[in-house]
């Protein structure tokens, strides 16, 4: 799976998808890749290969062309996570607030 698949799911619901982006691109990377080590820290299986080898630190993805470590089931909860730590940098609102404890509760859920 592809970083940018995630960040136009993360987009999408952060309704952030004209340029100029309120969240820039690196932003939304550096959470997908805490994210991403997050997974593999409680799941280590989340990122075995078809070789049966683990990657166990997986890196943050440099752009939005990268290739992620854990495949497409993962999707939903990557997008929770990234989604969560995007609405907490925006936590000005108290709307805000609500919907980044929503979404790292639903990312918290997903990866028990």
């Amino acid at each position: 799976m592809l970083a940018i698949e995630v960040i136009k799911e993360v987009r999408g619901i952060l309704n952030d998808r004209l340029l100029p982006y309120r969240w820039a691109d690196d932003d939304l990377l550096g959470y997908l890749g805490a994210a991403q080590s997050r997974i593999v820290e409680r799941r280590p299986d989340a990122a075995m290969s078809a070789t049966g080898a683990v990657n166990l630190a997986p890196a943050t993805p440099e752009s939005t062309a990268s290739t992620l470590v854990l495949g497409r089931e993962w999707l939903i909860a990557l997008t929770d996570a990234v989604a969560g730590r995007a609405f907490m940098m925006d936590a000005e609102h108290a709307e805000s607030v609500a919907r980044a404890k929503m979404h790292i509760d639903q990312f918290n859920a997903a990866i028990t």
